[in-house]
């Protein structure tokens, strides 16, 4: 695999549709994140997000009425081929918008392994994105897809343009 990949359009149109209402909506569960991250570079900075985890060591941690995981991950295989594929972790993030777009600080999504890929599927469009440590940056774009390798240092960069930024990290590993 390339480092990543970009895929724009990743899933049909009813299922974007489907996932974006269902996020933005007013029942959709999130859960704020720490006022303190550790290492994290902004800490001096205004900046709120929420996360919804979904799956959490390859446990479902909540259900729900869409299992965006799932509907996401059955796409993922369709572009892959005939590969078996397990999720380690499925999370949702809401960021707030912020007076200049901030980097979150470059990290792996998981430290104790190195034999995983990263699906980040982006909900909504705004300024914000993923940078990797090479300074590339891909701005978020409603229903874009990166796949990436999971040892890749990236972080989130916050939108200035809407109120809140939706997107969905899965982290997962081929099964041989």
């Amino acid at each position: 695999m390339k480092q990543f990949e970009v895929i724009d359009n990743f899933l049909p149109l009813y299922n974007w549709d489907e996932i974006f209402k269902f996020m933005t909506g007013e029942y959709f569960p999130w859960y704020k994140t720490p006022d303190k991250i550790p290492l994290n570079p902004i800490q001096d900075k205004e900046y709120h997000a929420f996360t919804h985890n979904i799956i959490f060591d390859g446990k479902y941690y909540f259900e729900s009425k869409i299992d965006y995981a799932d509907v996401l991950m059955k796409q993922l295989k369709k572009i892959k081929g005939d590969t078996q594929l397990q999720v380690i972790r499925a999370k949702a993030n809401m960021f707030l918008k912020t007076k200049e777009n901030l980097g979150l600080g470059l990290h792996y999504d998981i430290t104790n392994d190195d034999n995983y890929e990263t699906l980040l599927y982006f909900i909504n469009d705004n300024n914000g994105g993923v940078e990797f440590e090479d300074k590339t940056f891909i701005k978020q774009k409603e229903n874009r897809a990166v796949i990436m390798y999971g040892r890749l240092k990236h972080q989130s960069i916050t939108q200035t343009d809407t109120m809140e930024r939706y997107n969905v990290n899965i982290n997962y590993r081929e099964l041989v």
